[in-house]
């Protein structure tokens, strides 16, 4: 009885957290409509998406408080537990990097968001990720970095 207690007990202490890393904090530009429509894409895939409305000025400076290097900043910043998401990143791609250890920093894309939605573009080409190792460094894809090293 007393494993079955503490098995309880754990599972209902990491209920809370588990919940937090489902939810999206998004800060988009008051000027900016694509961006409800990657929320509810989100809301869709199982995340609790909360949205922000910020004037460009404040928005620029929470792009600043996160370290996103300016060439990567796009119209919406969205914040998942220590994952920084700029741009309309996949589902699928932010929950690979929400992973334990996955050591991503970040996240930033800029594809329109028609294309996300309809799946018409290859995010392991066109996805830059933010290494934990360095809030700074930049890595791209492997497929990107293999094709800048040939071409």
């Amino acid at each position: 009885m007393k494993k079955v207690v503490l098995i309880a007990l754990a599972l209902g202490l990491s209920l809370p957290a588990m919940a937090s890393e489902k939810v999206i904090d998004m800060y988009k530009s008051e000027n900016c409509g694509c961006c409800s429509l990657w929320g509810k894409a989100m809301e869709k895939d199982g995340f609790e998406v909360r949205t922000h409305i910020m004037n460009d000025q404040a928005l620029s400076a929470l792009k600043e408080k996160h370290a996103i290097p300016a060439g990567l900043r796009s119209c919406h910043t969205a914040v998942a537990g220590n994952l920084i998401i700029e741009g309309h990143v996949p589902a699928t791609t932010i929950h690979k990097a929400m992973q334990s250890g996955s050591g991503i920093y970040g996240l930033a894309t800029p594809v329109c968001q028609q294309e996300v939605l309809e799946w018409r573009w290859e995010p392991e080409k066109r996805l830059t990720m933010l290494s934990h190792s360095h809030r700074m460094e930049v890595k791209k894809s492997s497929s990107e970095s293999n094709s800048q090293r040939n071409g």
